[in-house]
């Protein structure tokens, strides 16, 4: 089974997925291509294949081929009552994307299924997740990456890796007020070991008008 098709099984209903090749170059629209205009060629390329990917989703929900623009803090500007996310790795970027009906913030994350380098644990990893082993904490880096991309377009506040600490597998909670979320919060973050990755996906249910 490929990536993409088992993503479409593993993610919630009316969760539309596609992937793309970040070592390749794919068509910009409109002003995409001035979002990347300085940009170094892998850069380039990663931004190109999220695009791509994104359009493709969206293509699910009955979207044609649009420009997607880049916001003011560089995330992407999904059509009106869209919600999505996009996430790449060396050789793989995956977008979702959902009617915002049905969800009100979604968030992927796709990391290398490699163990956590030392140097990073103390930045990641609170008191209570230290004892886990490099392999455990790369999925856990990777469902604190998912929470972010979930909370972040709904709360516009910054908030760090130590923000959030598992409490079982599959499961993160806040350790802070994050805007309107409290303290103690927890959030199913569930994750995916395939194709020499970790993925993690995170989402706030409840429509939006």
């Amino acid at each position: 089974m490929s990536v993409e098709a088992a993503l479409k099984d593993w993610l919630p209903r009316g969760v539309h997925v596609a992937i793309s090749d970040p070592r390749k170059h794919y068509p910009l629209l409109g002003s995409e291509a001035d979002a990347v205009a300085t940009a170094i060629e892998k850069r380039a390329k990663e931004f190109s294949a999220g695009r791509d990917a994104a359009r493709r989703a969206l293509g699910g929900l009955g979207y044609g081929s649009l420009e997607i623009p880049v916001g003011d803090k560089r995330e992407p500007i999904w059509p009106k009552g869209v919600c999505g996310s996009i996430t790449h790795s060396k050789s793989l970027c995956i977008a979702v994307v959902a009617q915002q009906s049905a969800f009100a913030s979604i968030g992927i994350d796709a990391e290398a299924d490699v163990p956590l380098k030392d140097e990073l644990r103390k930045a990641i990893l609170n008191d209570s997740e230290r004892d886990l082993s490099a392999a455990e904490a790369i999925a856990v880096f990777s469902m604190k990456e998912a929470l972010f991309k979930t909370l972040y377009p709904l709360t516009q506040v910054w908030f760090g890796f130590q923000s959030a600490v598992q409490t079982s597998k599959g499961v993160l909670k806040l350790c802070k007020d994050v805007g309107q979320f409290s303290d103690g919060t927890t959030f199913k973050v569930p994750v995916l070991h395939m194709d020499n990755h970790v993925i993690s996906f995170c989402a706030m249910r409840g429509g939006m008008a």
